[in-house]
């Protein structure tokens, strides 16, 4: 009877070695392998650099249009504000040369372009300076007294443009006078043309 021999089972170093080397080749690959398909799903997953480029423009385009709506509406809204507040300067303006010839016990105008009220306790001269395009005005108070001649100030806006005002007829004593405005506002913004006529009649 023939005994087995158990240093048949052991390996030499040599093949010991071989057979590890082997194992690790073969890990080595399949851990490339897991890598390089996990890498290629989460490729598709994320974004290529065209796409990036074209999503950039795409914002890009909307971010300017955007910003030139809102510029506009706040262009738009500013201007506007100008019409409104340079109509209610002329408003102002009118009104109160309006309000003077009414409320005057004499009103005079010697030529188009200038008018002479005697009130109650004031008398006022109101010129219209073509050199400048403005409307100027002197005032005293005392009782008697005569519209003056003189310490003219000017009492338009410095945005106001006055290129026309006239009043007529021209004489003494009237008890209606015809007066008109043109002119415009100008600003950054916005040039605003106007225009205004009427005819007042004094109460006394």
């Amino acid at each position: 009877m023939k005994t087995k021999n158990n240093n048949s089972r052991l390996l030499s170093p040599r093949m010991l070695w071989s057979n590890i080397s082997v194992r690790c080749a073969h890990f080595f690959y399949s851990y490339s392998g897991l890598r390089t398909n996990y890498n290629a799903k989460a490729g598709r997953l994320g974004f290529t650099l065209i796409e990036l480029l074209v999503a950039i423009a795409i914002i890009g385009i909307i971010s300017i249009v955007a910003v030139q709506t809102l510029y506009d509406s706040v262009t738009i809204r500013a201007r506007q504000n100008f019409i409104e507040d340079s109509s209610d300067d002329f408003r102002i303006l009118a009104s109160n040369i309006t309000k003077n010839v009414m409320e005057a016990q004499r009103v005079s105008v010697p030529n188009p372009s200038e008018i002479r009220i005697t009130g109650d306790g004031y008398c006022q001269t109101i010129i219209y300076d073509d050199a400048n395009n403005t409307i100027v005005s002197s005032q005293v108070t005392s009782d008697p007294c005569t519209p003056p001649d003189s310490n003219f100030v000017t009492i338009t806006d410095s945005n106001l443009i006055v290129t026309r005002l006239r009043f007529h007829p021209t004489g003494n004593s009237l008890k209606t006078v015809s007066m008109e405005f043109e002119g415009n506002y100008k600003n950054s913004l916005s040039d605003h043309p106007f225009q205004y006529k009427t005819s007042v009649t004094t109460r006394n």
